[in-house]
């Protein structure tokens, strides 16, 4: 098991976890997290390591029933050698609904982008809404981004310096989006909701956000960042320099978890 990805996402899921728009349970080795979110990527089983059996699959499913939401419960593929850890997931009806790959990279070396763009971080929750409006199209969704995931949005501003997000912007719109997990203990700085708006795409928006991601954790004394990759952005990230350092295979009730 990679210790660096589940580090770094055991922090990123725990500061969302004390969040007042986020609702949770622990569970023996993890903890189920609600967002609110309709979207099956924004509801986490974070069970890592942990062979499930019918009782905590229950609990997890009951605590999700009760919300009405999908979720996502990450195992770390390949999973030919874990038969035991998921029979328990799939006779509860979780599939195996897609696959991340999980890349890291140092901070140096980066080439800066697009110079047009303005990277700011996000410090009101005017700028949040923005931010949720731009990464909700980066991800493909119909605007305007959801309740649930704009209260995310500015509740996530309110958890600097641990929680790190900023906008990149041309002139006065938010084109791109980023979050960086800025752990106080020694490893990598994860990013999360990275993504461009579809109209500014390929235009070096995307190389500047990850320039200055770099540059954050650098200057928060880390060495390297992480992040999970869906297969649309292998091609960016491989140009970046990242280097896979395995998968994750996300099970599901929901066929869709991009």
């Amino acid at each position: 098991m990679n210790a660096e990805l589940w580090d770094n996402l055991g922090f990123f899921l725990t500061r969302l976890r004390g969040l007042p728009s986020c609702e949770s349970l622990t569970l023996p080795g993890g903890f189920c997290l609600s967002t609110g979110s309709g979207s099956a990527s924004e509801n986490w089983a974070f069970l890592p390591g942990i062979v499930p059996d019918g009782a905590l699959v229950e609990a997890v499913l009951r605590f999700f029933g009760e919300r009405g939401l999908p979720f996502i419960w990450p195992v770390e593929a390949p999973l030919e050698n874990q038969a035991k850890g998921t029979e328990a997931l799939a006779m509860a009806g979780l599939h195996d609904a897609g696959r991340l790959v999980v890349m890291c990279r140092g901070v140096d070396g980066l080439p800066e982008g697009n110079l047009s763009v303005a990277l700011r971080p996000v410090l009101t929750p005017e700028d949040a809404l923005g931010w949720a409006e731009a990464a909700w199209r980066g991800f493909d969704g119909d605007a305007p981004a959801p309740g649930p995931f704009r209260a995310l949005a500015d509740a996530m501003r309110g958890d600097a310096p641990a929680l790190y997000l900023a906008s990149a912007r041309i002139g006065d719109e938010d084109v791109g989006t980023c979050l960086l997990a800025l752990p106080p203990f020694p490893g990598a700085g994860g990013v999360y909701y990275f993504a461009t708006v579809p109209e500014h795409r390929r235009r070096g928006v995307a190389a500047a956000m990850m320039a200055e991601a770099a540059r954050l954790a650098r200057s928060r004394g880390l060495k390297r960042i992480i992040l999970q990759s869906t297969p649309s952005g292998l091609p960016f990230y491989r140009s970046a320099g990242f280097e896979s350092l395995g998968g994750l295979a996300l099970f599901s009730t929901s066929p869709d978890v991009f």
